[in-house]
């Protein structure tokens, strides 16, 4: 719901409470064109495009503005999204309390300080659901290896993953403390885990590479 006092494409087409720019990156520049002559002193602008920087888009708008930078993750679609957002310093106060509760509207939201961590929160939350999605994939087909049906590995595996998930949110627990309570001395749990957490890499290795390679790339495309 929006704050009391905000209108949706108001009649006087000169003036917006909030501006939401949803676009590719690529596209930002063209869908601030769009903007045309409007005057953005009292408005709010609030970016969704990945490596946009904040100081980029004031550049672009070529004015001064109060501006919020998000970024979302694909399970916003069915309202369990993980949103971070940033403010410039005009963006700070009730303009970042109003974009956190638009935001708040698909999912959870997490306030920065530092616009410098968006690179590690496109890492870690925006391109995550596709390393879940990627081990879904691998223990699905192991699955299957070991003489299950697909439908039934599917449904196991999603289901494993949808409880595991809930389990972390609910519990105060670390997830390290969870999976030692799944781990039987000398059982199937720990034969798995020998194997995936190897000493030469792992799990462990393999993440951190990995994430750090989509960091580093996200600070690669913020400088393009």
């Amino acid at each position: 719901m929006l704050p009391l006092g905000l209108r949706i494409n108001p009649p006087d087409r000169r003036h917006y409470d909030v501006i939401v720019i949803a676009t590719k990156p690529q596209y930002f520049a063209s869908a601030v064109r769009s903007l045309g002559n409007l005057s953005l002193e009292r408005s709010l602008v609030i970016s969704v495009a990945a490596g946009i920087s904040i100081p980029q888009i004031e550049e672009m708008l070529g004015q001064r503005a109060a501006i919020v930078r998000a970024m979302p993750n694909t399970p916003a679609e069915f309202g369990h999204g993980m949103t971070c957002i940033v403010a410039n310093q005009q963006g700070a106060g009730t303009h970042l309390s109003i974009a956190e509760g638009m935001m708040m509207a698909v999912g959870q939201v997490a306030v920065l300080t530092d616009e410098d961590q968006m690179h590690a929160v496109t890492a870690v939350s925006g391109s995550g659901p596709a390393y879940v999605f990627a081990v879904a994939e691998a223990m699905e087909d192991a699955a299957i290896t070991q003489g299950l049906p697909r439908d039934l590995a599917r449904k196991l595996v999603a289901e494993t993953i949808r409880g595991a998930a809930q389990l972390m949110v609910m519990s105060k627990s670390t997830p390290s403390s969870l999976r030692e309570a799944v781990t039987s001395p000398g059982g199937t749990t720990e034969a798995a885990l020998r194997t995936l957490q190897e000493p030469q890499g792992g799990l462990a290795a393999l993440f951190h590479d990995g994430i750090k390679a989509a960091t580093d790339r996200s600070r690669e495309l913020a400088n393009i």
